[in-house]
């Protein structure tokens, strides 16, 4: 493609059998009038009528590719960014919203940081903020990676995600790894600087909206918010860490911080999850309530399988890591035991 002609940004959309939902999203996208976008969508082999509908769409700036397999949600995701001709790709959901009018302010933005290597748009914000610059190494690791975020609103600029030995090296192996973009962003970390940018522009879908149409990613048997799942995720970004070139100080950080990070969200996370009616119908299962024996549980577990792996630190740094994490647990517990007991009082009078 000619440079001059070159679209500076590519709205990027992987999609299965979410027809109407990836036709309203491509149409609200193309009501902005710029030549400096393109809308690109990689369909994973639907069965319903999103060929029939995409094909409706008559726009230079919109582009449909048909899989030949289905070739699961996880590399898709990762393979419609590849597909983008454009210098700097975002990825969007075929479930989720973006609000055409405010293209141009992230035009702007992008226009005036074009050293910057990979970010995110900040997802269902209200108002404009000031945009967040990491630099290159461990501060764009720490701010950037290993978040387990929801995949809509990243960014990377093409060539470098193109070009990038981890997503080779994922599709190589034929990655099932949820949260795959977190070790491309550790990875990308030290190719350049990172950014939020804080603008409205990216919404997720309404919660009564994820209720009504099933998970085509997750499976009952294959939750990531399970807590074995969240360990497993940790040991994944533990090696993906061991990987970097960070000090050993650096790497600790990190480490203690995700186990953290591991443990609260398989347990008060995963008790939310579980009283959540929409999140719970959307991956069908069954809402239920989690006590504390079973929190527990889960915490003996999570200490057991931290003893038993290498994770980069010594015996006692391992101890370090369990009393200074649980410290901030139980107290994340007791909290939210209180607020629910003031709750129930104030109920009752």
């Amino acid at each position: 493609m000619n440079l001059k002609n070159k679209p500076l940004l590519s709205i990027c959309i992987p999609t299965f059998n979410r027809c109407d939902k990836v036709f309203e999203l491509v149409t609200n996208i193309l009501n902005y009038q710029g030549t400096d976008i393109e809308v690109i969508v990689v369909d994973n082999c639907s069965s319903d009528n999103t060929k029939v509908l995409l094909d409706k769409i008559h726009d230079f700036r919109f582009k449909y590719i048909l899989n030949t397999e289905n070739i699961g949600g996880v590399l898709n995701v990762l393979k419609v960014i590849t597909e983008s001709t454009a210098e700097y790709s975002f990825l969007c959901l075929d479930k989720d919203y973006v609000d055409f009018d405010k293209i141009p302010n992230l035009i702007k933005r992008i226009r005036a940081n074009r050293e910057i290597i990979f970010g995110y748009c900040s997802l269902n914000l209200a108002e404009e903020k000031e945009d967040e610059i990491y630099e290159k190494g461990f501060n764009s690791v720490l701010n950037m990676a290993f978040l387990a975020k929801h995949p809509s609103g990243y960014f990377y600029k093409t060539e470098f995600y193109k070009s990038s030995k981890i997503v080779a090296k994922l599709f190589k192996n034929n990655s099932r790894f949820e949260f795959n973009f977190e070790l491309i962003n550790a990875e990308m970390s030290f190719e350049g600087r990172s950014m939020v940018i804080n603008t409205p522009l990216f919404y997720t879908e309404k919660k009564s909206d994820c209720a009504k149409v099933p998970s085509f990613t997750y499976s009952k048997s294959n939750l990531y918010f399970e807590p074995l799942k969240r360990f497993n995720e940790y040991l994944v970004y533990v090696r993906s860490i061991s990987s970097l070139s960070l000090s050993k100080k650096e790497k600790y950080r990190l480490v203690k911080l995700l186990y953290l990070k591991a443990l609260s969200s398989s347990t008060i996370g995963y008790k939310a999850i579980l009283a959540d009616e929409s999140v719970c119908l959307h991956h069908g299962i069954a809402t239920r309530e989690i006590g504390l024996s079973e929190l527990i549980q889960i915490n003996i577990k999570f200490t057991t399988l931290l003893r038993r792996e290498n994770i980069l630190i010594n015996g006692f740094g391992k101890f370090q890591i369990w009393f200074l994490v649980h410290m901030k647990v139980l107290i994340l517990l007791l909290g939210n035991y209180f607020k629910s007991s003031i709750k129930t009082l104030i109920n009752i009078n």
